[in-house]
């Protein structure tokens, strides 16, 4: 079972492993009736705790927010039916705020279960699943490692799991959320968290108070951790310094300005706004907006990535393209030859560039591709686009961000 794929067992059809815990592997599948559905197997070989995590599913399924379709001894029918980690959600591609509020709907669902006296034990990027519309769920507690990068000390020394260590489990992986990298083991009773000094220090200052060595030093509850992130802005007033660190983003921007910032230290606007990651909470219509952005992503980088004809497929999987009169073309461009945009909202730009590209200077084709997004993004709302000579790539355009390969 753990290996099945495309395979029948009892009238469900089990599609790709996504989700592997020791004992448990959850998979991608579909009932009798078509319906898709998470398809969660106990292992034939398995241990009483692991039988018991596999139980927990469904004892706390009201808790994690999955609905269980069918139990059996050794299989869950559950709905929704997972179509990722949180792993692989494009966090690069996506602005701070929206990262912060993606982590405000896990430390929710961890919220919830201490409600209910029950903490959840470690969580990591591989141990939360996320649906179609990149809703997150956690399918039980206790389901993650007690070893690694994102167990809290005590965890891992004496197997203790309670809400302090469930903060740390958190404030590792809003660490993970604001950089998209794993954090490093630090032994300092006060962790510096030095891969992120490049972020906002109220930022920084949190995840190095959800992670201090002692429990009794951490935020007492998830309501303070989110409280704290709802105005990290206001460094000073949120987390814990380091008496050896430095900070010096002390603005809201991903990475620190390359000169002095001359807000700091002023008095707020009056209609200045904190970000409110509550009301960002319930995303579900921008989140399938969103969803359906990043799926077109992805199916781009894949067909990049296999030499495919991009435009044609794009249309087979996507939609149509259709075509700019060759005059607005030139009044985009004098290097394009030819562009299309796809039919979704925002729009996608397929452009192939004429043989002036290539006697362009790379400075040049910088100062090019950034005018033209310019234009693009004025006269059609353009955000994501992708330039070709040939069948070569030579910019990628993706939520306004450019990438010059040739």
């Amino acid at each position: 079972m753990e290996a099945a794929t495309r395979v029948f067992v009892e009238g469900v059809q089990v599609g790709q492993p996504l989700f592997r815990t020791p004992g448990i592997v959850v998979h991608q599948g579909s009932d009798e009736s078509g319906c898709p559905v998470a398809v969660i197997v106990l292992q034939a070989l398995t241990t009483e705790e692991q039988r018991a995590s596999f139980e927990n599913i469904v004892r706390y399924s009201a808790l994690s927010g999955i609905g269980i379709r069918e139990q059996q001894e050794h299989l869950i029918l559950a709905t929704p039916e997972p179509t990722g980690t949180f792993r692989h959600l494009p966090w690069a591609a996506w602005a701070l705020p929206e990262r912060l509020a993606q982590f405000a709907r896990v430390a929710q669902i961890v919220s919830r279960f201490h409600d209910a006296g029950v903490p959840l034990g470690t969580l990591t990027p591989d141990h939360i699943v996320v649906d179609e519309d990149l809703e997150p769920f956690i399918l039980a507690p206790r389901l993650g490692p007690r070893s690694g990068d994102y167990v809290a000390p005590e965890t891992a020394a004496a197997r203790q799991i309670d809400v302090t260590s469930d903060i740390f489990t958190l404030g590792r992986l809003l660490h993970f959320v604001i950089s998209g990298e794993d954090p490093v083991r630090e032994h300092g009773a006060l962790p510096k968290v030095e891969q992120l000094l490049t972020f906002p220090a109220g930022l920084v200052r949190i995840v190095r108070k959800a992670t201090c060595q002692e429990p009794r030093a951490r935020y007492a509850s998830v309501e303070d951790l989110l409280r704290d992130i709802e105005i990290y802005g206001r460094h000073t007033e949120v987390g814990v310094g380091h008496p050896e660190v430095e900070e010096t983003n002390l603005g809201g921007l991903s990475n620190a300005p390359t000169g002095p910032d001359p807000n700091v230290n002023k008095t707020p606007e009056p209609t200045a706004k904190e970000p409110d990651y509550a009301a960002m909470g319930d995303l579900h219509a921008e989140g399938r907006q969103l969803g359906r952005r990043i799926f077109h992503g992805f199916l781009l980088a894949a067909l990049l990535a296999a030499g495919i004809p991009l435009a044609v497929n794009f249309i087979r999987a996507s939609g149509n393209l259709e075509p700019l009169e060759i005059q607005a073309v030139t009044e985009l461009s004098d290097h394009l030859a030819s562009a299309s945009f796809s039919d979704d909202f925002p729009p996608v730009l397929f452009a192939q560039v004429g043989p002036s590209w290539e006697e362009l200077a790379p400075e040049a084709r910088q100062a090019e591709a950034e005018r033209l997004l310019d234009a693009l993004w004025s006269d059609y709302g353009v955000r994501d686009g992708y330039l070709h000579r040939g069948g070569a790539l030579v910019v990628q355009y993706w939520d306004k961000e450019i990438v010059v390969v040739r």
